[in-house]
């Protein structure tokens, strides 16, 4: 809403009546602007409106009330695949429980995210997708993802995200052995054995057997 001139505050009133009896919203803050801390009634008719304060000179008289209708999203959808926290051999497949929509709504699709930290800032990949699986595009070995999805209906309301952060690690390459290789007959019985250096790596495990 504006700014009043010489207002300190402003208290912020909203309902499912016109009559603004019984509130859902009854707040008072400083900024001309508010978003509520939770979720407002399902497809529902908001009424709302706003007062400004002054120790001398307010409260003022109330706003004409303005309304709204919010709508009426799916619930979250849980995600199953892979476990949280998997370490996970080359780049996962991302899966989902379907989702039921209210009467009225369809789904539209799943929003998925990707993000290498919980709250979303840094997102390497996004799709929305039909279905309750998504495949990422390759992703960087020895890093740790984070994961979440969110369902869409044909109106373009969007549910609230899956519970979370749901995380699943990808794990290092494997080396790529270079010698003694090929078969070939070595000089002793205590032959170096060599590989390149994988990115990441802290230690490396070595196995050698007379069976493959």
């Amino acid at each position: 809403w504006n700014d009043v001139p010489g207002a300190v505050s402003y208290t912020i009133q909203a309902s499912v009546n016109p009559t603004f009896a019984p509130l859902v919203v009854n707040a008072t803050v400083v900024p001309s602007t508010y978003t509520p801390p939770i979720d407002l009634p399902r497809n529902a008719t908001i009424h709302w409106r706003v007062r400004a304060n002054h120790p001398v000179y307010g409260p003022s008289l109330w706003s004409p009330s303005c309304n709204f209708i919010t709508p009426n999203p799916a619930v979250a959808p849980v995600l199953t695949s892979p476990a949280n926290n998997a370490l996970v051999y080359g780049t996962p497949i991302l899966k989902w429980l379907p989702v039921t929509f209210p009467t009225g709504t369809t789904l539209d699709c799943y929003l998925v995210q990707v993000a290498t930290d919980s709250a979303f800032t840094n997102i390497v990949a996004e799709a929305c997708v039909p279905g309750t699986e998504y495949t990422p595009p390759p992703l960087n070995p020895g890093t740790t993802y984070y994961w979440r999805v969110q369902a869409r209906n044909n109106f373009g309301h969007y549910g609230p995200w899956s519970v979370g952060p749901r995380s699943f690690r990808i794990a290092l390459l494997s080396p790529t052995l270079i010698s003694p290789c090929g078969g070939e007959t070595v000089p002793t019985l205590r032959p170096p054995f060599d590989w390149n250096d994988v990115p990441g790596a802290v230690s490396y495990t070595i196995q050698a057997s007379v069976n493959p």
